[in-house]
């Protein structure tokens, strides 16, 4: 994935999790803090995955 890409993702996500915050105040509808954490770790984990051999291969 592109550098675009990852903060493209790092974007969205963030947008629905706001958006589910909104949501609960306004409707009270639950999505658990597990979800959104591993939400993160996804994130995380493929920025991770994707950054090694970007800075590997710029020696």
């Amino acid at each position: 994935m592109t550098r675009w890409g990852q903060r493209f993702c790092l974007c969205f996500c963030c947008l629905f999790i706001l958006f589910v915050q909104i949501n609960n105040a306004n409707e009270k509808i639950s999505v658990s803090e597990d979800y959104i954490q591993r939400l993160f770790d996804l994130v995380l984990e493929n920025q991770a995955r994707t950054d090694v051999p970007a800075a590997a291969g710029q020696t």
